[in-house]
Formats: structure tokens, C-alpha cells, sequence
């Protein structure tokens, strides 16, 4: 078989299957030596089979099945058995591959990895820059909670406030100083059933080194006196002392301010340096 003359693709597929008898399968494989055409062909047969027997489903033919393709492929092709798959048949075909052909096949599998390792490094930067986002994302809404949070707080604050100087039930006090004749004073709004106070302090004396002065209720069931807080005057005597935290429904008989300790006391140090009317 010259080189001219090509190999048909029916006779190249039953030599990749090993059906052709010796002598045809030793004519093929010199033509497949010098006929580069007719191995790349043999390469797609070879191909296409791979994938045939990767999808196809195994089953065993029946017995007589078997028997009749034996005979009809002893009637066509004169009955000579296929010359075994073996490492040396394996080894010759290798060796008429070109060389040219394996590098091919090489750099496609190369060009693979690398196209799957680029596209992996390109999943995990997307998938870090979407994560990040979130991440940021997240914050900012973590950020609009708190602030929302804090802005309801604080209209609370304000409504509470706005009851202590508007609610006609307000209890409201005017501290004085003990000493006749002075006029520093503080007013008192208390709202009994909330718990809720306002102490105002105006012209107040500055403070010693380290000391503070601290608001006290005076229940009227003659329970000891409840701190209130503490608080500071600044320059011009002005001070307050806004919704500290007491217990509800304490009915006061009047209020007083002391001279403590900086940090405040859990009883009043005497005497009141401002009292209650």
C-alpha cells in the first residue's frame, strides 16, 4: 500500500479495534509510518472510541449473539485471529507517532492545566472580592442599626424630658441652701410612676479638690436616702442631672444634695448642703 493510496476509515477502525489479521495489520502499520495524514485520522478514530467506551453501558451479549458476529467476522476477514493488544503492540504505535504529534498532545494537556489553574485563581479572587463586599456591606448596615438605635434612645430621652417639665403630675421641688441667706439652688421634676427625674442646679459653690456633689431622694415612707448621681458645676455654678436610673414607683417626700467624696456614696455625708422644700 503506497502512501497515495490511504488507508479507509473503516479499515483504520478495525485496526485501532485489532480486528485486522497479521499481514493486513502489518501492511497498515507501515503505512501508518510514513503517512501522517492517516495517523492523525487514526488519532481522531482513537479519540472517538475513548469516548464510546467511557458513555456506552456494559452489557454482555448474549451467547449465540457472540457466536454469530465470530462467524460473520470469520467469513470477512478470512477467519484469522486478531493479533493480541499486548505492550509490544502498544510500544509500536507509539513509536509511529511523531514526535511532533507528542508534543502536541503534551502542550494540549499543559495548555489545560494551566487554563484550569487560571480559571481557579479567578474563582477565588471573585469569590474574596464578593466576600469582602459583603463584609463591607454588612458593616454599613451594622453601622445604620446602631445608629438608629442610639437616635431612638434618644428621642425617648427627649420625650421623657418633655413629660418632666410639661406633665401638670410632675412633682417639682426647689433645693436651697441650708444656710439662711444663700442663694444657690437646684429644682427638682420627678415623675413617681416612671421613675423619671430632672435636677437643675444654678449659682451652685465650686467643689473642693476631689469631691463632688451628689443628688439624693428622701422616700416618703422613711426608707434611707437613694443616690441619684453625682455631678459637677461648671464655671458659672450650673449643673444637672438628666434620667438616672430608679426604681418606679417611689413616692419622695422631698430631695437633697450632698457633698461627697469623688465617686459619690452609697449613704449622704452631713449635712445637706442643699435641701428640699
Amino acid at each position: 500500500m503506497s502512501v497515495s493510496q490511504h488507508i479507509d476509515r473503516e479499515q483504520l477502525v478495525l485496526y485501532a479495534l485489532q480486528f485486522l489479521d497479521p499481514t493486513e495489520n502489518a501492511e497498515a502499520r507501515e503505512h501508518l509510518s510514513d503517512c501522517r495524514e492517516c495517523r492523525r485520522e487514526l488519532d481522531r478514530i482513537t479519540g472517538d472510541l475513548a469516548v464510546v467506551a467511557l458513555t456506552a453501558e456494559m452489557h454482555s451479549p448474549p451467547a449465540l449473539a457472540r457466536q454469530r458476529i465470530a462467524k460473520q467476522a470469520a467469513r470477512e476477514r478470512r477467519t484469522v485471529a486478531p493479533e493480541p493488544l499486548g505492550e509490544a503492540s502498544a510500544g509500536n504505535y507509539g513509536s509511529v507517532l511523531e514526535p511532533e504529534t507528542r508534543r502536541n498532545g503534551r502542550g494540549r494537556s499543559v495548555t489545560g492545566m494551566v487554563l484550569g489553574w487560571l480559571a481557579a485563581v479567578a474563582f477565588a479572587a471573585t469569590s474574596l472580592y464578593l466576600y469582602q463586599q459583603h463584609s463591607v456591606l454588612q458593616q454599613q448596615v451594622n453601622d445604620v442599626k446602631t445608629r438608629l438605635q442610639q437616635a431612638n434612645a434618644d428621642a425617648d430621652r427627649a420625650k421623657m424630658v418633655y413629660e418632666l417639665l410639661t406633665d401638670h403630675t410632675v412633682m417639682r421641688s426647689t433645693l436651697t441652701k441650708s444656710v439662711a441667706g444663700s442663694w444657690p439652688t437646684g429644682r427638682v421634676s420627678y415623675l413617681p410612676e416612671t421613675g423619671s427625674l430632672l435636677f437643675i442646679g444654678m449659682n451652685l459653690d465650686p467643689l473642693p479638690p476631689h469631691q463632688t456633689y451628689e443628688l439624693w431622694l428622701l422616700p416618703n415612707d422613711g426608707r434611707e436616702p437613694i443616690a441619684c448621681g453625682t455631678f459637677t458645676p461648671d464655671t458659672h455654678g450650673n449643673a444637672n442631672v438628666v434620667l438616672p436610673e430608679l426604681q418606679h414607683d417611689v413616692n419622695a417626700r422631698t430631695f437633697a444634695v450632698s457633698l461627697e467624696d469623688q465617686g459619690g456614696a452609697s449613704t449622704p455625708t452631713m449635712p445637706y448642703v442643699l435641701t428640699g422644700n
